[in-house]
């Protein structure tokens, strides 16, 4: 097999690739049209000017249950800031009677918290794998650090869900540079 290599010796991006080895980014050379040196400089400059997706999940909540809260922590730096942009309701598990759909959540940064989300009913999710989406896009939000967590709480109980019925929450959002 033939490497192919540059200059001063050291194998191109393509042959690292091509020849299965799994390097740092630091070490491929960028053969993008994007700017930089080496593919760590790409992923930088657009991580910085475009920013990250990233979904927390809040699991486990019991929508039976007045006043179960749940939460996770976002898991990132102070630097960052998450921009929740929608939220996705699912039920996670169902047993014995069935969910009317009719239970309400809040979702903040604090216990209790309605930083994110006001009490919104969550009518749909009545069976197992049912899920809504919730948009919070138009609404103004407190900035929230990525070393922060999220809150989910159930305000009003589902008037029919048996023990058992669990609802996660899906926060979906955006990373972007610039701390509290």
């Amino acid at each position: 097999m033939v490497t192919r290599r540059n200059a001063d010796g050291t194998p191109t991006g393509q042959a690292i690739r091509s020849e299965g080895a799994i390097p740092y980014a630091s070490q491929i050379e960028n053969d993008s049209t994007y700017p930089g040196t080496y593919v760590d400089d790409v992923l930088t400059t657009l991580y910085t000017t475009v920013g990250a997706r990233q979904m927390v999940k809040v699991a486990g909540l019991e929508i039976n249950t007045l006043n179960n809260e749940q939460h996770t922590h976002i898991g990132g730096s102070a630097l960052y800031q998450f921009v929740p942009t929608h939220v996705v309701v699912h039920m996670e598990a169902a047993t014995g009677t069935a969910a009317t759909g009719d239970f309400h959540i809040t979702i903040g940064t604090s216990t209790g918290g309605t930083q994110v989300l006001s009490s919104t009913e969550c009518t749909g999710v009545i069976a197992i794998n049912t899920k809504i989406v919730i948009d919070l896009t138009g609404a103004v939000k407190a900035a929230m650090p990525c070393d922060g967590a999220f809150y989910v709480k159930v305000t009003t109980a589902d008037t029919t869900a048996a023990a058992g019925h669990l609802a996660d929450a899906y926060i979906f959002g955006e990373i972007i540079l610039g701390g509290t």
